[in-house]
């Protein structure tokens, strides 16, 4: 019989939400952010520069919501776009000086965030779900 609470998947999502929720307060009170802005931000200020395609792939978000956050980025100024010189089909994107400024200040309430999720576990038990963590990402690329 089938169990819905069982159902990997499923339980990974519930997951996902209810630890991405309480970061989602942190960087939508603090800058304003949709959760598909923040990780544009957050994956330009980790790369450096990536075209739209490419944090599309990276970000696993729909190119539709790639482009809204990089124009509402774009307007706040905390991303530029420069065409590329050897197909100009394509444009980098980029962290303006502000948007560094953002990503390090969100990046360290995310690190917080990070610990205080991880504070009631031991060692022994973190270290046991980086591990899961791990295998599950290697067993979701064979499959």
């Amino acid at each position: 019989m089938f169990c819905l609470d069982e159902f990997l998947p499923y339980r990974l999502y519930r997951l996902s939400e209810a630890a991405g929720e309480g970061f989602q307060i942190i960087y939508k009170n603090r800058a304003g952010l949709t959760r598909p802005q923040w990780r544009v931000l957050a994956t330009l200020g980790e790369t450096g520069q990536m075209t739209a395609t490419q944090l599309g792939q990276h970000t696993a978000m729909h190119k539709t919501k790639i482009s809204r956050a990089i124009g509402d980025l774009e307007i706040r100024r905390w991303i530029v776009r420069e065409r590329r010189t050897d197909d100009r089909r394509f444009e980098d994107v980029a962290l303006t000086k502000a948007g560094t400024r953002a990503y390090q200040d969100l990046t360290n309430q995310a690190k917080a965030y990070n610990d205080k999720i991880l504070s009631s576990a031991t060692l022994t038990e973190q270290a046991d779900i980086e591990k899961g963590l791990r295998i599950l990402e290697q067993l979701m690329a064979r499959a």
